[in-house]
């Protein structure tokens, strides 16, 4: 018996870029939906690198039976500057670049989630970022990309 299972895209492009080995050498396991810069100490030390992703909710593709989902990445430079932050916008477009349109299923919450691709929508802005604590200030390059994943597969 089979039956439809709703899966969360954004989910599986963090899972693949977690698995992407630029990234574990350059920012570890930190790839989120949110950044996780604090005082307590689980938290990501403000020296670390950082990916962070967040859903970009925009108006509907009408000409395409699909919706690709639209993805803010936040390249977070840790201590370091602009060069940092450039560095990794320029390991997430290689990612970009070296992923294309493989079609590739990846292990969910729910399930498995079919990705079709994942691509670089906008050039970067660069920006600092004052609200992770008063006392600091961090780099980071921002740019969108977008990916298609199937929302719903078959269980089997």
């Amino acid at each position: 018996m089979s039956e439809l299972v709703e899966v969360d895209g954004l989910e599986a492009v963090i899972t693949i870029m977690r698995s992407y080995g630029v990234f574990q050498d350059l920012v570890g396991g930190r790839i989120d939906i949110k950044h996780h810069y604090g005082q307590d100490s689980e938290d990501w030390s403000l020296d670390d690198q950082s990916i962070v992703l967040t859903q970009v909710q925009d108006e509907a593709e009408v000409y395409l039976d699909y919706q690709p989902l639209r993805i803010q990445v936040r390249c977070y430079a840790g201590n370091g500057g602009d060069y940092e932050a450039m560095a990794l916008y320029r390991a997430v477009l290689q990612f970009c670049n070296n992923y294309g349109d493989h079609r590739t299923v990846v292990e969910v919450a729910n399930g498995n989630a079919l990705v079709y691709y994942i691509l670089p929508v906008t050039a970067p802005r660069f920006g600092v970022d004052s609200e992770l604590t008063e006392s600091t200030q961090m780099n980071y390059s921002e740019f969108t990309i977008k990916a298609q994943v199937s929302n719903k597969l078959v269980a089997i």
